[in-house]
């Protein structure tokens, strides 16, 4: 195709050259017979030579320049978008005129032909070096191939012009090294910059910005910590240096940073949820409930909404957690956000054993979003509760209608047949479906130990018993390692197993009745 194309631009431009062929033709001739005479010939004649030679040389470059330029054009017509950029960038070197430069480095640039577009982009910025995107479109290129002291020296330029211009320069100056995928250049060259103003705490900031983008901590925490020193009553910056003591794990730190925030009168919604979330983490419940209680309206609402729900129904305060989630769950118009409410409201009446509390919400939500997977499933997991294994089987299997490859619902069915009837042999297909598709998942790995148990293969149901005992420690799982510990008459083995999830878990249902059972 490419030579094609070269042949066929040689044909279109033989016009072009036409003229200025016979005028290098004439030209040479008249330069030969000037070496062919004598020396007095020679002086004698008019000093005109010099003056022929340069304008041939003049010509042919401008027959050449239009050449590369008509093949530049020709290829980017028919999709040879390689080859276009090359002659244009030829073209541009040969021309003062930007608009040339600009458009080698634009279908450089659409081609994805970096090699080609930095050095386009390069004539652009010479030939117009007060254009703040060439400038832009060159830094970014040098930052893309690594060479970060170049850059900086671009992008200190670009700083300079955008102050003069009036414009954001900060915002376009972290935009444009943001986006770049060779994030180490892009660190280098703007911390380059940094150096250069050590007094333009937005410069900082941005950089500051870019290494939280990239997850460097340690540096981030640098850089706003000498920030704070110089505005310690700034609540935004603040707020960012707790989020970074945060993000290290440091604790104590960021929750003084953060009291210090609330006494600025700026993010304050925010530095409640975060004042929470630390105070939830030391085991201070009252202190989280109060911090979650005063977060509304911002991002973090339904998370906090959520944790503080929680934390109450934790504490034996249920209505309150369910007034919560009821309160939000008319404030928010997201049904998704509505069915979630609705599933953890059933979830902590479940806890509290209050099933019928909880057949009766989910009965309500289910008529305002029938046919929800979530919702179906809370309602059948609320009814094995209640012994309604009807009502399970009705809900899990609608939704394997639906959803035929359903692993939770196979799983629950599969797992509900085994343990509460004796149709093992079905309850087995079901878990074999979902087993296929997750064998590392903990909680189905013990659906299969124990059907398998039940089907009265006792060393396959122990090995997988075992296998997810180590995988998840989980109460239920437990009491069911017990049992087949039990009945392989390893006693000794069942008895420590059961206490040592009873020490973590005293209050179980099954495990204190496998406990009872086994006579422990």
């Amino acid at each position: 195709m490419t030579r094609y194309l070269l042949s066929m631009m040689n044909s279109l431009v033989q016009c072009v050259f036409y003229r200025s062929k016979w005028l290098a033709f004439g030209s040479a001739l008249l330069l030969t017979a000037c070496t062919t005479l004598p020396d007095q010939q020679r002086v004698s004649m008019p000093q005109t030579s010099v003056s022929d030679a340069e304008w041939v040389a003049e010509s042919q470059d401008s027959a050449e320049f239009m050449y590369e330029l008509l093949v530049g054009e020709v290829a980017g017509q028919m999709g040879e978008l390689a080859l276009a950029a090359e002659y244009y960038l030829r073209a541009a070197r040969r021309s003062d005129d930007p608009d040339i430069a600009e458009r080698a480095t634009r279908i450089a640039l659409f081609s994805g032909d970096l090699d080609l577009a930095l050095p386009a982009a390069e004539v652009w910025m010479e030939r117009v070096p007060e254009h703040l995107e060439a400038r832009q479109i060159y830094a970014a290129l040098l930052i893309s191939a690594g060479d970060s002291e170049q850059a900086a020296e671009q992008l200190d330029q670009l700083f300079q012009q955008l102050e003069i211009s009036g414009g954001d320069g900060l915002s376009l100056l972290v935009s444009l090294v943001a986006r770049s995928e060779n994030t180490e250049a892009a660190t280098a060259a703007l911390s380059q910059l940094v150096d250069n103003y050590p007094e333009n705490l937005e410069l900082q900031q941005a950089y500051g910005r870019l290494l939280l983008q990239q997850g460097d901590y340690e540096a981030a925490h640098a850089v706003f910590a000498v920030i704070v020193e110089a505005r310690p009553d700034d609540g935004h910056v603040l707020y960012t240096l707790a989020l970074i003591h945060i993000e290290m794990q440091q604790y104590d730190e960021a929750g003084s940073l953060l009291q210090r925030v609330l006494g600025t009168g700026e993010r304050l919604e925010e530095s409640h949820y975060y004042l929470g979330r630390i105070a939830e983490l030391e085991g201070d419940v009252a202190a989280a409930i109060g911090h979650y209680r005063r977060v509304q309206a911002n991002n973090h609402e339904r998370d906090a909404v959520f944790r503080l729900a929680r934390l109450l129904g934790g504490e034996g305060q249920l209505s309150e957690a369910r007034q919560a989630l009821s309160r939000y769950r008319q404030r928010t118009r997201e049904p998704v956000v509505q069915i979630q409410t609705y599933v953890l409201e059933s979830a902590l009446l479940r806890d509290a054993q209050e099933y019928s509390a909880g057949l009766e919400l989910l009965n309500a939500a289910l008529g305002e979003h029938r046919g929800d997977f979530e919702l179906l499933y809370a309602r059948a997991l609320m009814a094995e509760r209640l012994g309604d294994i009807d009502t399970l089987e009705e809900d899990l299997r609608f939704i394997l209608r639906q959803d035929p490859n359903n692993v939770t619902a196979l799983n629950a069915l599969g797992y509900t047949l085994a343990d509460r009837t004796d149709r093992h042999q079905e309850a087995y297909a079901y878990i074999t479906r979902a087993f296929a598709q997750r064998p590392d998942d903990a909680a189905i790995t013990d659906s299969m130990g124990w059907v398998l148990y039940r089907l009265g293969r006792l060393d396959e149901a122990e090995d997988l018993l075992r296998r997810a005992h180590a995988m998840m420690d989980d109460g239920e799982i437990a009491s069911n390692l017990a049992k087949v510990l039990f009945a392989q008459g390893k006693r000794s083995e069942a008895r420590q197993v059961l206490e040592t999830a009873l020490e973590k878990y005293p209050e179980h249902e099954r495990l204190l009745r496998f406990q009872q059972q086994m006579g422990f």
